[in-house]
């Protein structure tokens, strides 16, 4: 690689080369694929320009990579992203796929998100609630994962959209689920540790009350 990219990218960056040319998308995608996968020998820290393929090495995490966000992850594709989330790690995107969960009835899809891979679940909360609204199936209860819970989205959704969030709370950095605070009273929310029993809480809750309409968005990877 480092002596076809080099090659490549100095045949087309010659003074006697039509500017144009360093313009067209392929030749770009390279330039970027060899900034975040070489670097000089004589380079220490931050990126640079591959020139000479002699003079090349593969870059390494003294001199860092570039974030997910903006790695080139593939040639063919460059919205798809490096993601891990618990023991999966892909390439590709995220879809965020919110439910229904009426007790007796089936689980009916309601809206699909889709986000580059390495945005975080709670980031789209906002657009999903949004969108549910705009489409006049947004719930009063929502189920989700540890992922999409924080204080702020706890406050933004009550506040913004009227909706309550119901899930897990998030673990800290040790490994240790947040202190709890005081006893919640029934009518605010539950935690749970996954799906299974929030659903079930959930449409317990409302076949012996008048519970508001629920519903439940998870994450999932996808890879084109």
């Amino acid at each position: 690689m480092k002596v076809d990219s080099s090659s490549a990218l100095s045949a087309v960056t010659g003074a006697e080369v039509p500017a144009w040319l360093r313009k067209v998308p392929a030749v770009e995608t390279l330039r970027r694929v060899s900034v975040q996968n070489l670097c000089r020998l004589d380079d220490n820290v931050g990126p640079s320009e591959p020139v000479n393929s002699q003079a090349l090495r593969w870059r390494t995490e003294v001199e860092g990579y570039p974030p997910s966000a903006m790695m080139v992850a593939s040639p063919y594709d460059l919205d798809v992203h490096y993601a891990k989330k618990c023991q999966t790690s892909w390439i590709g995107y995220k879809v965020h796929l919110t439910e229904t969960c009426e007790i007796g009835q089936p689980n009916l899809i309601t809206h699909v998100e889709t986000t580059a891979a390495p945005v975080v679940d709670r980031a789209v909360l906002a657009d999903v609630h949004a969108a549910l609204k705009h489409k006049g199936l947004q719930p009063e209860r929502h189920l989700v994962d540890a992922g999409y819970i924080d204080a702020d989205a706890l406050v933004a959704s009550a506040r913004d959209h009227g909706v309550t969030l119901v899930g897990p709370p998030r673990l800290t950095i040790n490994g240790r689920r947040a202190p709890r605070g005081p006893s919640p009273s029934r009518s605010s929310i539950s935690t749970g540790t996954g799906r299974s029993p929030l659903v079930r809480r959930a449409r317990r809750a409302k076949a012996g009350s008048r519970t508001p309409t629920a519903a439940m968005t998870t994450s999932a990877s996808g890879s084109p």
